[in-house]
């Protein structure tokens, strides 16, 4: 869930007059991403493993001649496992000075937020600066379960 976080985006700067967020989903969750780290969204193809990681990054790609660890944020979030299918993508994202691969169910929508309203927010409990938001209705929520509204 969300509230175990992963690195996914940089901290949301709240000044910033319009956000915008790609949206994805993880079963029924639905995830948000700033737009401004994503670098493509790819249909999802085999990796390479790598031996000796943790069970959530699944191995590597080559994108355009740069090897992209891929995480499989269903694993990372300890959600139950999902086959893959003609839906899943991965979305390739800046993580601070380094690009990483996403394993998602789906790309949703572009959500686009004016000022503050309903849009999420910086929060104090960002993983090394790095939040995920999870959206809640009209909500959004940082993986230190605040709310924003």
């Amino acid at each position: 869930m969300a509230q175990q976080g992963v690195m996914a985006a940089e901290a949301f700067n709240s000044t910033a007059a319009t956000s915008q967020f790609l949206t994805f989903l993880l079963g029924a969750e639905q995830y948000g991403v700033e737009i401004l780290k994503v670098q493509e969204i790819r249909g999802y193809s085999a990796v390479t493993p790598i031996p000796n990681t943790p069970s959530y990054v699944k191995g590597v790609i080559n994108l355009h001649g740069t090897v992209v660890p891929v995480v499989d944020l269903r694993a990372k979030f300890s959600m139950a496992t999902a086959e893959y299918n003609k839906f899943t993508v991965i979305i390739v994202v800046t993580v601070g000075a380094k690009v990483t691969g996403l394993v998602v169910d789906a790309a949703s929508d572009v959500l686009v937020r004016s000022g503050r309203g309903n849009a999420p927010g910086a929060g104090p409990g960002g993983r090394g600066g790095y939040t995920v938001y999870s959206r809640h209705g009209h909500d959004w929520r940082s993986d230190d379960g605040a709310a924003r509204h």
